[in-house]
């Protein structure tokens, strides 16, 4: 068998040619692969049952559960290519008979309330408005644009980074965005507000456009970022004094939340978010249900009415004898 470094490199370049996996996806692997070759340097054999069960207990006791379930579906994921590939034997994949459990706590998706909202696209727009120079206005109604696409279509800061000019049709009213595993999805904006602030700023950034051949671009002409777009958005709610901590992709949280509080179907919501699976939107609808549980504790008409019920099982009546 040939030496592990080198199976790792196939593997690799098989991920990239033809799983054309995503090249962040890739770059994990690689990094957790890496990190898998020196665990196993202490063992005969990385292949090795006892190898991987230590390397396994290593990985949960070091890294929080989320963590050392990627990495260890990283090795997991390159033994079965090795296995697919004949080059390791099925009965030697020590995955098989390894069984693993995770108890990982389920994190509630991050939204960002309307009335912080509303003065987060209020600071966009005053920083546009208020622009005294080209390169100003330029980069303000840049910005604009980020934020008001990131909102109107739930995509990702990667993708929307990664966005060319010929995947946003506004004629059409809509953008085509390819997201994780290739997915296609197409997403309309329905919004005239966000279409004016996109055509404004492909109006002043055509030239840079042409020549970046992306969509977004950076005052040196080149591709934008996801951590300036992180920057920015970090700007604007320090402006306004939110002391709520903001990121890209609570935008798109707050996209997805808000359709399941108007009772849109969920699959219909695991389209335009590109979800492969309905189980990654069902965490909205936990959203959705934490939100209507406060809105009948606050609102509901019989809590109203309870200081002017006479009921046994109220803590203001002091002689109730139950």
């Amino acid at each position: 068998m040939q030496p592990i470094t080198e199976l790792i490199n196939e593997y690799l370049a098989y991920c990239k040619s033809p799983k054309k996996l995503d090249k962040k996806t890739i770059k994990a692997y690689r990094i957790d692969l890496a990190q898998f070759i020196r665990f196993s340097s202490s063992f005969d054999s990385p292949f090795s049952i006892d190898c991987i069960r230590e390397h396994i207990k290593y990985l949960q006791s070091t890294f929080v559960s989320s963590t050392s379930k990627r990495k260890i579906a990283s090795v997991k994921a390159f033994f079965f290519y090795l296995e697919e590939m004949k080059i390791l034997p099925i009965e030697k994949n020590p995955f098989h008979l390894i069984k693993m459990k995770y108890k990982e706590p389920r994190k509630l998706p991050a939204t960002i309330p309307t009335n912080i909202l509303i003065r987060l696209f209020r600071s966009l727009y005053s920083e546009l408005s208020d622009a005294k120079t080209p390169y100003a206005k330029k980069a303000a109604a840049r910005n604009v644009a980020v934020v008001e696409l990131l909102f109107a279509t739930g995509m990702r800061i990667s993708e929307l980074c990664c966005l060319v000019p010929e995947q946003l049709d506004l004629y059409g009213q809509s953008v085509r965005i390819w997201g994780k595993g290739a997915r296609e999805r197409i997403i309309p904006i329905e919004n005239q507000d966000v279409l004016k602030a996109l055509q404004y700023y492909i109006s002043l950034h055509t030239e840079e456009i042409q020549k970046c051949g992306y969509l977004f671009v950076n005052g040196r002409g080149t591709r934008y970022s996801e951590q300036s777009a992180r920057n920015m958005i970090r700007h604007h709610r320090d402006a306004c004094n939110i002391s709520l901590r903001i990121i890209p992709h609570m935008f798109r949280h707050t996209f997805a939340t808000s359709f399941v509080d108007a009772d849109v179907d969920i699959r219909v919501i695991q389209i335009l978010m590109g979800h492969s699976s309905i189980k990654t939107t069902e965490i909205y609808t936990e959203v959705s249900t934490a939100k209507k549980r406060k809105v009948i504790a606050q609102k509901h008409l019989r809590n109203d009415i309870h200081s002017e019920i006479r009921s046994p099982f109220s803590a203001d009546i002091k002689a109730a004898n139950l």
